[in-house]
C-alpha cells in the first residue's frame, strides 16, 4: 500500500480506531483500513471499470467494423481483377 494512502487511511480512522479499542480492547486495523479504502474508493473503483467495459465494447465494435471493412474491399478488388 502506498506510505500517502496509509496515511490518509489513518488519518481518517484514527475516530474508528479509537472507538473500537474502547470497545473491544483490540483493532482489526486491516480490515477497518480495507473498509475506510472501500468507502473512499469504491464508486471511482466502479466508474473505472464501467469504462473498460465499454472501452471494450467499442473496441470490439471497431474490430468488427475494420473486418467487414476487409471483406468488402476484397470483394471490390476481386470484382475489378475478373474485369
Amino acid at each position: 500500500m502506498c506510505v500517502c494512502v496509509a496515511v490518509c487511511v489513518c488519518m481518517l480512522t484514527v475516530p474508528k480506531l479509537t472507538a473500537a479499542m474502547a470497545e473491544s480492547g483490540s483493532v482489526d486495523e486491516m480490515q477497518m483500513s480495507t473498509d475506510q479504502l472501500d468507502a473512499s474508493y469504491g464508486a471511482l473503483r466502479e466508474l473505472v471499470s464501467e469504462s473498460v467495459h465499454q472501452q471494450d465494447a467499442v473496441l470490439e465494435h471497431l474490430q468488427v467494423s475494420v473486418s467487414a471493412a476487409d471483406v468488402g474491399f476484397a470483394a471490390v478488388l476481386c470484382k475489378q481483377h475478373r474485369r
